[in-house]
């Protein structure tokens, strides 16, 4: 509707949904300007995007398309970078495992790049999915090119979290520390999907460019791009291949020969007994982690635990025995008799009031609820939190339950309190917070009421975008 009166009009400048020839979704005018597919140059279009006669005249408009825009050009040829780049990277690996002589400075940087590379390719395979799913395009592995995009993302996203975790584990072997057998099940198995997924990739890579060369479609940078990513995480992948085991062996190996040249000959002999007493006494891998450990002069276990000084503090055994409400859910009564210490500052529980535990649904959940609030807040914010809840449910849940027709648990009303705070005045001193209690329970309202399942017909919302008026019917 363009007028707030309600009534049907004239359209024409209102929000259109526009559909181009290859199934994209516009939802208005403006949009399909700014992201439409047509290639590079100058659009001339209806006004709007729709036929009006004005003076026996069709009115027509100008643009620029997407493809032809600066941004566009420079994100193309930061494509072709990235993947002349990621082809680079993927030729040394290919040249030494084809045993031609690579230095190892070479293969250092190839990794680098490569690893560049494939994380630039993952993002923009990223894009292009939220892209084609924001325009009603399918994102189904089926669609061959959505199938690209997503093997795109899957190859970059294992193959780099792989890489991270071989480096994770090289690390915590370097500092001695114990690596169990499940830690390396996954390692081992995030690095074979690394090649199976991007070996995937680089094949249906592959296919793609002969299929739209057979059929005479344009090649894209992104398609070369992501063939480009997928060969580098492949090559790179099947020459660093190595079983966890293997690579905590060669770590804790290079580490303990690194030591040892540090040291004088006399002192290598008695280094060469304790090396090889350990080994007999603690067997092949424990006994060189505790080599390092003693090196590294780090304990095996640390006992050291730091106590909790946020403590949900449960009432004594001892105490006089108090009859439970019956309307209290299971454990609320033993929390509502409980304190929570908060850096230091006791606060007890059942001083927040009744009606806080009444309407508690999960003891467990609000428990958590408290424990972490006390962990990460300041024991004035904790006091104030906790009180604006109490009020909350003492002057205004009767009337919610009675417009919205359903029970609202006392966890849901602390949490919503407390995002408020946390979003809106997480850097306001607390003497200032307080002065904004009647905006915070006024906007944690509007949250509840926002939930109403009972539609209001005849109430019209102006467009944010375009002139038209909208109301929903059910």
């Amino acid at each position: 509707m363009a007028s707030s009166s309600g009534r049907s009009n004239d359209s024409s400048d209102c929000c259109n949904l526009f559909v181009d020839e290859t199934g994209r979704v516009y939802q208005n005018w403006e949009q399909y300007v700014a992201t439409n597919k047509l290639p590079a140059g100058v659009m001339v279009a209806p006004e709007r995007g729709i036929y009006r006669m004005v003076k026996d005249q069709v009115r027509l408009e100008k643009y620029v398309t997407p493809a032809g825009t600066t941004s566009s050009q420079v994100l193309g040829y930061m494509d072709t970078g990235a993947a002349v780049g990621g082809f680079a990277a993927a030729a040394v690996p290919i040249a030494a495992l084809l045993t031609l002589p690579v230095s190892g400075p070479l293969m250092a940087v190839a990794g680098v790049v490569g690893l560049a590379s494939a994380g630039y390719a993952t993002a923009r395979s990223s894009v292009k999915l939220v892209d084609r799913s924001q325009h009603e395009q399918s994102i189904n592995v089926t669609d061959r090119e959505a199938r690209g995009h997503w093997l795109g993302v899957v190859a970059g996203a294992v193959g780099l979290g792989a890489a991270g975790a071989t480096s994770a584990l090289t690390a915590a072997t370097n500092a001695g520390r114990e690596v169990g057998a499940i830690t390396q099940l996954t390692v081992n198995g995030m690095n074979i999907s690394s090649i199976v997924v991007s070996g995937t990739g680089v094949a249906n890579g592959v296919l793609d460019l002969i299929l739209k060369v057979q059929d005479g479609d344009d090649i894209t940078g992104i398609d070369v791009l992501q063939l480009s990513a997928s060969l580098v995480l492949f090559t790179h992948s099947v020459y660093n291949f190595k079983l966890a085991s293997t690579i905590i062996n060669e770590t804790a190996n290079s580490n303990i020969a690194g030591f040892r040249k540090t040291l004088s000959h006399r002192l290598r002999r008695t280094f060469d007994k304790i090396y090889k007493e350990t080994l007999r006494l603690r067997g092949n891998t424990q006994g060189k982690l505790d080599i390092i450990r003693s090196v590294n002069e780090t304990p095996s276990q640390f006992n050291d635990q730091e106590m909790d000084s946020n403590l949900l503090i449960k009432p004594p055994t001892t105490a006089q025995p108090r009859q439970e409400p019956s309307n209290y859910a299971a454990g609320v009564f033993s929390l509502q008799l409980s304190s929570v210490m908060v850096r230091g500052v006791t606060f007890v529980l059942e001083n927040y009031g009744v009606s806080l535990f009444q309407h508690v649904i999960n003891a467990e959940s609000f428990e958590k609820h408290i424990t972490r609030m006390a962990a990460n807040l300041e024991p004035e914010v904790f006091d104030f939190i906790m009180k604006l809840t109490r009020t909350f449910m003492d002057t205004m849940l009767d009337e919610l339950n009675s417009v919205l027709k359903f029970f609202i648990p006392t966890e849901s009303v602390l949490s919503r309190i407390l995002l408020n705070v946390v979003n809106n005045y997480r850097h306001m001193p607390y003497n200032l917070v307080e002065h904004h209690t009647g905006d915070i329970l006024a906007a944690v309202r509007r949250y509840f009421l926002s939930l109403n399942p009972n539609s209001y017909t005849g109430l019209l919302q102006k467009c944010p975008i375009c002139v038209g008026y909208s109301t929903l019917v059910v």
